[in-house]
């Protein structure tokens, strides 16, 4: 049985303690882990590769969940950005930390660049250094000692096979199209319409901590 938007809302309500928008158009933020974004199941979610699902989930006029954007995209640090110089000398590259990150990222542009619009972070943000390189939050101290996580892609034409260094920390999608999408949504959400200062939050799930619950229920 697929898994439907309902499903991802009950879950990250009651685990991570996510807060879902329910106006019309609203955007609700998530990346799954080690899930295959075509078909919403959990992969072996091996390193350096575009194996987490970029999702939104909005909601109708009657307050009923669904999907409107999936797509490949990383919430995980590249391999060759793990074990650089530049993250050693930072006490490992920062991993973000699962669950609910509420009011951190606001429209703008991806390292400046007005050619590569983004959520660019504008608020301190929970997560793990991987001083130990084994591409795992295990263990890892927290921290909130990060800048620049920001939520962008790639660019234009392209189809990366490796997350490589286009992750240091930042939340990407795999294909530009798919990129474009998620962007244009959230600046039309009526909240940016509102306030062009709007934040946005955003939840990273364990797939296969969901999935587990998801057997339980079913």
């Amino acid at each position: 049985m697929s898994v439907t938007a309902s499903e991802i809302v009950a879950f990250s309500s009651s685990i991570y303690g996510t807060k879902f928008e329910k106006t019309p158009g609203a955007v609700n933020i998530l990346y799954l882990e080690g899930c295959t974004a075509a078909t919403l199941e959990p992969n072996p979610d091996l390193p350096d590769l575009w194996n987490d699902t970029s999702l939104i989930i909005q909601f109708d006029e009657a307050g009923n969940a669904f999907f409107t954007h999936k797509a490949e995209a990383t919430s995980e640090p590249g391999l060759s950005a793990t074990m650089s110089a530049r993250s050693a000398r930072l006490g490992g590259v920062f991993r973000i930390a699962i669950g609910f990150h509420e009011n951190k990222w606001r429209l703008g542009f991806h390292q400046r660049n007005t050619y590569h619009p983004a959520l660019v972070q504008v608020a301190p943000i929970t997560g793990h250094r991987d001083r130990n390189r084994d591409g795992k939050r295990t263990a890892d101290p927290l921290t909130q000692d990060v800048t620049g996580l920001n939520q962008h892609g790639t660019r234009p034409n392209l189809r990366s096979v490796r997350v490589g260094e286009w992750s240091y920390a930042c939340l990407v999608r795999r294909m530009w199209a798919d990129h474009m999408e998620f962007y244009g949504m959230c600046a039309n959400d009526p909240r940016v319409k509102a306030d062009v200062n709007f934040t946005f939050s955003t939840t990273v799930v364990d797939f296969s901590a969901f999935w587990k619950w998801r057997e339980k229920q079913i």
